[in-house]
């Protein structure tokens, strides 16, 4: 179940964010977020979660982790916005290397009610502790797109 609260309270530098949720195969879950700034800085209230297998929780701040889009996009018909489909993610002190990727680029939502968002499933690898791990889940960008410029596809 998915419910926004507080799109609309973005401070005035935000332009928008970037958000996943992640099922692991060992049964640990990882959910973070990155508000990005128009500066292209990250917000400091940036944070996460991490679930272990055993429901033991940690909390994440910003400096725990980064997310970082690698070179692969996807651009939306609707909006022309330039999504990054791929990103590493990177928890030193977990020991938790992840890539991340989409099974399928084209998860743009648009229309005219709101911000343009790409969301949807991803498929994780990395490691955890230098040990193999495999996961799936749910990512979501926001901001890549002019507000208020819908393209007309051709």
């Amino acid at each position: 179940m998915d419910h926004e609260f507080f799109t609309g309270s973005m401070a005035a530098n935000e332009t928008g964010w970037d958000w996943l949720s992640v099922q692991l195969g060992d049964g640990a879950e990882l959910m973070l977020y990155r508000l990005r700034h128009a500066d292209g800085s990250i917000d400091p209230y940036s944070s996460g979660s991490y679930v272990e297998a055993n429901g033991k929780s940690q909390f994440l701040i910003a400096r725990d982790f980064v997310m970082t889009p690698a070179a692969d996009t996807w651009t939306g018909p609707a909006t022309r916005a330039q999504y990054p489909v791929r990103w590493h993610v990177s928890i030193p002190r977990l020991k938790l290397e992840l890539d991340v990727s989409t099974p399928l680029k084209s998860q743009e939502l648009s229309g005219g009610f709101g911000p343009s968002y790409w969301e949807g499933a991803i498929d994780v690898g990395g490691v955890l502790d230098q040990v193999p791990l495999r996961g799936v889940g749910y990512l979501e960008m926001t901001g890549y797109a002019e507000p208020g410029k819908p393209v007309i596809p051709r």
